[in-house]
């Protein structure tokens, strides 16, 4: 079983030294729940208001 999502973004957050993280290094952080995750990063913007 893989760790849950907030443990692997902390640890993820943690090991980046840049400001900007392309999509790549961050599903090749998350290893095999990379879909999962980078779905729900993804998915957050459109959660925003719209004005």
């Amino acid at each position: 079983m893989t760790a849950p999502i907030v443990q692997r973004l902390r640890e993820t957050a943690a090991a980046l030294s840049e400001e900007r993280v392309s999509m790549q290094t961050l599903a090749h952080a998350h290893g095999t729940a990379a879909h999962g995750t980078l779905l729900l990063l993804m998915a957050g913007p459109c959660l925003l208001p719209a004005y």
